[in-house]
């Protein structure tokens, strides 16, 4: 009887050590979590360099790795003939092009809002807002030439931010952040 009571426990402690070799350490790596993907209503910031939470520079690589793979498992498709490799960009676009989201040299250094997008800025602008409004807003936009729609808020460093506005109503089209190295 004590021979049995002996392995019985003796078959415990080993299903005992195995399971507790089997499980997760606890102290392990954990999963990369998904970042949230910015979408046809995302907020975006010309002071941060933001949409949603994708701030420019700060995004890892292209789509050959999980960044630009997450965006197409959620509806992104890519833009045009910008499927990145070496020596081209990588963009992606949402399916009606409200947003287009571009990585040059593996830095995610491009996003551009467009018909169709409903977010807004930190100052609240929004797309269909007309240029006397954005201005008081963001005083130090600047025409970027003579006769032209495009204008820009002028920003240290390399990270332009352009604003085209109709020429006919002077409604705001879209908006364009990019890093020019």
């Amino acid at each position: 009887m004590k021979q049995k009571l002996f392995l019985v426990t003796l078959i415990l402690l080993g299903v005992s050590l195995l399971m507790s070799a089997c499980k997760k350490d606890e102290t392990s790596t954990p999963e990369p979590t998904k970042k949230a993907i910015p979408s046809s209503s995302s907020n975006i910031s010309l002071v941060n360099f933001t949409i949603g939470t994708m701030k420019l520079l700060n995004e890892g690589n292209d789509g050959y790795t999980s960044d630009g793979q997450q965006l197409i498992a959620n509806g992104y498709v890519i833009n045009g003939t910008e499927s990145g490799g070496i020596g081209n960009t990588y963009a992606v676009k949402t399916s009606n092009g409200e947003v287009l989201l571009r990585w040059r040299a593996n830095l995610f250094a491009e996003f551009i809002v467009n018909t169709g997008w409903t977010g807004m800025t930190e100052q609240g602008v929004k797309l269909g807002d007309l240029l006397a409004s954005v201005q008081a807003k963001y005083p130090t936009l600047v025409l970027l030439a003579p006769y032209s729609d495009v204008y820009e808020i002028p920003t240290t460093g390399k990270i332009h931010v352009h604003m085209e506005f109709s020429l006919t109503t002077t409604a705001l089209e879209y908006i364009d952040v990019t890093y020019i190295p």
